[in-house]
C-alpha cells in the first residue's frame, strides 16, 4: 500500500467500499455504500471475490488457507 494511506480503511474509502458518514452532533450514521472510487478496480475486487468463492473447495490443494 501507498504511504497516503495510513490504515486499511483509508484505503477502501479511496475505492469506494466503505460506507458513506453522516454526523450529526457527535453521533455518526453509516449510510450505503458510497461507490465513489475507482469503478474498475471494484468490479476486478468483486470478479477475484467470486473466483474464490466458486473454488473455495480447491484451496487446499493450492496450498491456501492451511
Amino acid at each position: 500500500m501507498s504511504s497516503s494511506f495510513q490504515r486499511g480503511r483509508d484505503f477502501g474509502a479511496w475505492l469506494g467500499l466503505v460506507p458513506k458518514q453522516t454526523s450529526t452532533g457527535d453521533r455518526t450514521i453509516l449510510g450505503r455504500l458510497s461507490r465513489r472510487g475507482n469503478t474498475y478496480l471494484r468490479s476486478l475486487l468483486i470478479q477475484a471475490a467470486r473466483v474464490l468463492l466458486r473454488w473455495a473447495t480447491r484451496w487446499r490443494q493450492h496450498s491456501f488457507g492451511g
